[in-house]
């Protein structure tokens, strides 16, 4: 490799470990106040209380990004291309006629359906609250990330979640003594860091106003990757209404409490990992340059999978003593689940590293096929595998559904733009990700379980792993050289 090429990769190495800092610092704030909220709630309310405000908030997930989704991920396409003022004036005037229009139909469906809510007639109003207040952060958020101003990313994100922490523990708990209330404080809270967003940045001052050669292409971009959109919500929601439907609202409560669980810890390392990557690619796009880009997206995605695999092994190995740690004992027979999950989310994470090249050549119809294919099959696999197994069925069916849209990514992706999928490190992975599960796995399978060791156990295995990493020449000299100066880059702009 040429030594400009070594210090373009050198380069982005460094810019994605500084991005993925100050997103980390949200995700992890983020995450562990939801396991807060989570292991307070889980043991102030029971299952069935707890599985009518996870089956809300399922609705809020999928609602919200069904109406908003196409618009978050066209302002964090188009940001870099095109003025920011520009954007944002389509963004408001958007968002203004869409929430509008959702809300009236909402109050006219109260108003003629309401008495047949029973008891989700409680948790409407802060749904569809909850809907618009989240309909508008998130393509806000989206702005600042295309952008690149991961600190600011870092800042808000921080201040709603302690927002939503505060103010939601003392709506449930003290005022309306109903868990209802952590969906008001859940949207009070985005409405508060909304409201700072538009005090502190200059930028997001503007009258709406919408440019149709803007709009033509934001909608262009973002109406046909509807389908892409609703995906994640989908996967990993619709196995709680069906549970609803199928079950109870215990089932929810059991299953939703153990997926948010193993879902927050993953999303520590995954998410500012993937936040961090797409940016930084849309922004080194000029077009012409496919080759160079298909090399990012391959370095990326090994990234990923270098990371990936042992945080997965990790979640899988200390599911069962973070579940009976953290969680009452209501919820703690649902703590089988966590492996499924924890293979399903890096399943989900891998085909997000790997779909940048289809997003940058507006493929979103592609896309959209890709995850409907997975929902369909979500859908399909859920009605007999709940009917028969409960929850268990329901992350058994997600696993399998996330593995299907990563197949289809890596079948299709690489037609658009020539990049490689990492197999070779996903080999060489996959076997020290295994040498590493060996320790826990030896816990469980002995009948010797115990928290303190099977943590012992898990822990161990980090070790395990890097050494075999190594040895199989993953790491290379200039990643090497990037990751050495990992202090200075990370530590030194916090100072």
């Amino acid at each position: 490799m040429a030594t400009d090429n070594l210090g373009d990769v050198e380069s982005r190495l460094r810019k994605l470990i500084h991005d993925t800092s100050f997103y980390s610092i949200a995700v992890s704030l983020s995450s562990l106040l939801g396991l807060v909220s989570l292991l307070i709630f889980t043991r102030a309310f029971p299952p069935a209380s707890y599985g009518r405000y996870a089956s809300s908030a399922a609705i809020v997930a999928i609602v919200s990004t069904l109406l908003f989704g196409w618009l978050e991920q066209a302002v964090v396409r188009f940001t870099p291309e095109f003025e920011n003022r520009k954007v944002i004036q389509n963004l408001l005037s958007v968002f203004t006629l869409v929430s509008g229009a959702f809300v009236l139909v909402a109050i006219g469906g109260y108003l003629l359906f309401g008495d047949s809510l029973g008891a989700y007639r409680l948790f409407f109003f802060p749904v569809v609250a909850l809907i618009v207040a989240q309909g508008f952060f998130q393509p806000l958020i989206m702005f600042f990330r295309g952008t690149l101003e991961s600190r600011s990313v870092a800042k808000f994100r921080t201040f709603n979640a302690f927002g939503r922490l505060l103010i939601s523990l003392v709506l449930a708990l003290v005022v309306l003594n109903h868990i209802v209330g952590w969906l008001w404080g859940t949207a009070l809270a985005i409405l508060g860091t909304i409201a700072l967003m538009f005090i502190t940045t200059d930028e997001l001052r503007v009258v709406p106003r919408i440019q149709k050669d803007v709009l033509r292409r934001m909608m262009s971009y973002g109406v046909p990757m509807i389908g892409f959109i609703i995906g994640e919500p989908f996967l990993t929601q619709l196995d709680r209404i069906l549970l609803e439907v199928i079950r109870d609202s215990a089932s929810v409560g059991i299953y939703s409490s153990n997926y948010t669980l193993i879902n927050q810890g993953l999303r520590l390392a995954y998410f500012p990992v993937l936040r961090a990557m797409q940016p930084i690619v849309v922004n080194e796009w000029d077009g012409d340059n496919e080759d160079e880009v298909g090399d990012i997206i391959s370095n990326f995605s090994r990234y990923f999978v270098l990371l990936g695999i042992p945080v997965m092994v990790l979640g899988m190995g200390l599911g069962r003593p973070l579940s009976g740690l953290l969680l009452d004992q209501g919820y703690n027979q649902g703590y089988t689940i966590i492996p499924f999950v924890a293979g399903g989310v890096f399943f989900w994470g891998l085909a997000d590293a790997g779909q940048r090249g289809l997003e940058l050549k507006e493929a979103t119809l592609t896309l959209s096929i890709g995850v409907l294919l997975a929902i369909g099959s979500n859908f399909l696999l859920n009605l007999p595998m709940i009917y028969y197994f409960g929850y268990m069925g329901a992350a058994a069916a997600t696993l399998i559904s996330s593995g299907i849209y990563v197949v289809f990514v890596w079948y299709v992706s690489s037609r658009h733009i020539n990049w490689s999928f990492p197999e070779h490190t996903i080999r060489n992975t996959v076997l020290a990700g295994t040498l590493m599960g060996l320790p826990p796995a030896a816990v469980y399978l002995t009948g010797s379980y115990t928290h303190v060791l099977v943590v012992a156990a898990s822990l161990l295995g980090a070790p395990i792993y890097l050494t075999v990493v190594y040895v199989l020449g993953e790491f290379r000299e200039d990643e090497i050289r990037a990751v050495s100066d990992l202090f200075d880059t990370v530590v030194g702009p916090l100072r």
